[in-house]
């Protein structure tokens, strides 16, 4: 569940919220495209849930990575002076992050605002209120939103 103030809060299940459904691959919610001189476009988000064991699991395999990074850089000269603290460091911040992260975007469906073209992007990014999505057409940044619906904040 997204806390107060952190975006949209999104149900355990897809029954909870109408406009809301589940398919194989995760849950679908509508999302708005907006940018600069263009009306809004409808879109749909395909999003899903990770258990605390799949969170758990994400941030081990982040921070072992890091941290063997880390051995590695041990045998090279002079560089592991800044090398092995500042992977051990990044490691811990990415592991927390990805065990904080409850809910992922994996596909969004939709129209750009700007060049109409129908486009699917695909991202692995963490689900919060409005995040940025490049359309490779007409190369704009579009803000990409969940649509406030009887579920969201």
């Amino acid at each position: 569940m997204a806390q107060p103030g952190k975006g949209p809060e999104l149900g355990d299940s897809p029954g909870e919220v109408p406009g809301r459904s589940e398919t194989t691959r995760g849950l679908e919610v509508p999302v708005s495209l907006t940018v600069f001189g263009a009306p809004a476009a409808h879109a749909t988000a395909t999003i899903v849930r990770h258990s605390l064991g799949r969170r758990a699991a994400r941030a081990l395999v982040v921070l072992g990575a890091c941290w063997g990074l880390a051995l590695v850089a041990v045998f090279i000269p002079l560089a592991h002076f800044l090398l092995v603290p500042g992977l051990f460091v990044l490691g811990v911040i990415l592991a927390t992050s990805r065990a904080r992260e409850a809910w992922s975007i994996v596909t969004m469906q939709g129209q750009c605002p700007r060049c109409r073209l129908e486009q699917t992007l695909t991202s692995a990014r963490r689900v919060r209120g409005q995040w940025v999505v490049h359309c490779p057409n007409c190369k704009n940044e579009l803000a990409l939103t969940i649509e406030p619906g009887p579920g969201a904040i």
